[in-house]
Formats: C-alpha cells, sequence, structure tokens
C-alpha cells in the first residue's frame, strides 16, 4: 500500500511541476501586476518567481523530472516484484511511459493552461519551496549550458526587447480576463499604429476646405464664419494651394472691420507622408490647433486638425 502510495505522489509531483511551467506561461501578467501593486501576497509572491523566468522554469523542468525517475523507478520495482525479474524490463517500458505521457503531462499542462489564474496564486508557496530546493541544481545546468558559449568565446544574445506584438498579446489577454474593455484595447491599438499612419489618412483634402482669398472683405469673412461655424479659415493667395496664413475668428473680431491681409498669420505645414504621430507633435509643440499639409513642391493639399489626428485614436469627435 505504501508503495502504491508513494507511486501516486511521485506522479503528483511531477505533475504539479509540468503543469506548473504551462501556467507560468499563462498566467494573466496584467491581473498579476494589478494584484502585487494592490498588496496581495500571492500575487507578489508569484510576481517574484517570475522575474528569473530562467531559473523558474529551470526549477519546474528539474522537479518535473525528479518526479517521472522517481515514478519509474518505483513502478519498475513493483512490477519486477509481481512479475519477476524475466519480463519486468519489458511491462515496465510499456506500462510507465504511457502513464507518465497522460498523468504527468498531458492532464496537468491542460488543466493549467485553462485554469492558470485560479491555480497559480493557490500554488504559488508550494512552487517556491520548490524552487529553493533545486535552485542551486538549476544555477548549476545554467552555467553548464553557456559554458560552451564562454569558451567559444561567443558575445551573449541581447536581451529581448519588449515587442509591439508582445504589447498586442497583453491587451488581448486583458480583454479576455475583463481587466481593459474592449474600447481600451481599440485606443491602445490605434496609439501603436500612429508611427506608421500617414497624415494624408486623416487630413481634409483641399477641395473639401473652406477657404477665404487674402483680399476678402470683412462683409465676405463674417458670411464664411456664419455659414461653416468653424473657429479657423485658411487664407490663400491668388491660388487655393498657395496658404498664406490662418484666420481665427477672434481675428475678426480684433481686426475691428479690416480685411483678412491685416490680420498676420504664419501658418504651420506638415509635409504629406508624414507620420499622424509626428503631426501631432507637431501642433503641440507649436500650440496649432490646425496645419497645412503640403507635397514635396510645398503646394497645400489638405489641412490637418488636432481634431482629426485624435480621431486617429479615440474615433469620431462630432461634438467637438
Amino acid at each position: 500500500m505504501l508503495e502504491w502510495a508513494l507511486i501516486v505522489a511521485a506522479i503528483l509531483f511531477a505533475g504539479l511541476h509540468s503543469g506548473s511551467e504551462t501556467g507560468t506561461y499563462c498566467v494573466n501578467r496584467l491581473r498579476l501586476r494589478l494584484r502585487a501593486e494592490q498588496g496581495q501576497a500571492s500575487a507578489r509572491a508569484l510576481l517574484g518567481f517570475a522575474r528569473r523566468p530562467r531559473l523558474a522554469i529551470s526549477a519546474l523542468l528539474i522537479g518535473t523530472n525528479v518526479g517521472n525517475y522517481v515514478a519509474t523507478v518505483l513502478i519498475a520495482g513493483k512490477l519486477n516484484h509481481v512479475l519477476g525479474g524475466a519480463h519486468a524490463e519489458l511491462y515496465s517500458g510499456l506500462v510507465v511511459p504511457p502513464i507518465l505521457l497522460v498523468c504527468a503531462e498531458i492532464i496537468p499542462k491542460s488543466v493549467f493552461q485553462h485554469h492558470a489564474d485560479a491555480l497559480m496564486y493557490r500554488l504559488v508557496w508550494a512552487l517556491q519551496v520548490s524552487q529553493r530546493l533545486f535552485y542551486p541544481f538549476a544555477l548549476f545546468l545554467r552555467w553548464l549550458g553557456g559554458l560552451p558559449q564562454a569558451l567559444l568565446g561567443a558575445a551573449a544574445p541581447a536581451a529581448r526587447q519588449f515587442s509591439r506584438d508582445g504589447f498586442r498579446y497583453y491587451l488581448r489577454q486583458g480583454v479576455a480576463h475583463g481587466v481593459l474593455s474592449p474600447f481600451q484595447q481599440t485606443v491602445a491599438d490605434r496609439v501603436l499604429h500612429l508611427k506608421s499612419a500617414d497624415v494624408a489618412r486623416a487630413m481634409t483634402p483641399l477641395q473639401d476646405v473652406v477657404m477665404l482669398p487674402e483680399d476678402a472683405s470683412p462683409e465676405q469673412v463674417r458670411e464664411a464664419f456664419a455659414a461653416n461655424r468653424y473657429s479657423r479659415l485658411p487664407v490663400y493667395r491668388g491660388e487655393r494651394e498657395r496658404v498664406v496664413g490662418v484666420l481665427h475668428v477672434m481675428d475678426l473680431a480684433l481686426g475691428e472691420g479690416e480685411g483678412v491681409a491685416a490680420v498676420p498669420n504664419d501658418v504651420l505645414t506638415v509635409r504629406r507622408g508624414t507620420s499622424v504621430a509626428d503631426a501631432l507633435w507637431a501642433l503641440r509643440r507649436a500650440r496649432q490647433q490646425l496645419a497645412v499639409v503640403t507635397d514635396r513642391e510645398d503646394r497645400a493639399v489638405g489641412i490637418i486638425t488636432v481634431k482629426d489626428l485624435l480621431e486617429q485614436i479615440v474615433g469620431d469627435l462630432d461634438g467637438w
């Protein structure tokens, strides 16, 4: 009876470490950090366990192999006692691998994959004990694995940077576990695309822009502002592609009835092909709300506003 209990314990020991290896990869990192920041003891312990993933995984793999080895020896000894030495090795080879594959690998990994958050927080204390137990062996194996590289004089691989794909993975995990809303995921994903999004996709084409000629009279200016309800209108000289300024409705009020030409106003320009992120930064740095998008010949092809750029992040802002 004791032998069977030891066999079951060894298989459970191997399954715990095998499943925890999968659970380490599948636990929700966003929720883990949030719980750790809130002071949850198990979350802080699990976060500390995950901060050195190589040593943690090495310790778990050692624990898995120790459990499998002990279970193999005990089952082989039991078969040898029951069947005799003639066929014990044959039956051990036929019986042990399927048992360990199913009970110590497939089932634990599947359970931990689907219930990582529920199990890892409860078992983190056992994992810490196991890590301390196998830590010296994990360090030795790590040193042994790096020995050929050191002997050959090869440079250590550079630390992997946090990639955009990795960030998107955490966003999906956050939505799946209720930490983030779908809207927050959409906004974050749009922010990631700002550096690659051309400002031309957000601009208003020049043919759709309400503009004023430089020689427009005060009456024409008032009519244009009243008819369109814009706070700013581009001013052109000669042809629409030659924008020379931007007239604000307050400039009209301060101009005391004078024409457009009496209100000097430099215009901010951004080249077509500029990213949305760079255009937004240019507007912020210049403290402007509107910029003119130009082509290679510095001819205006459209306008861009802060509202247009922000809509690339949060969607339509009809109430702006």
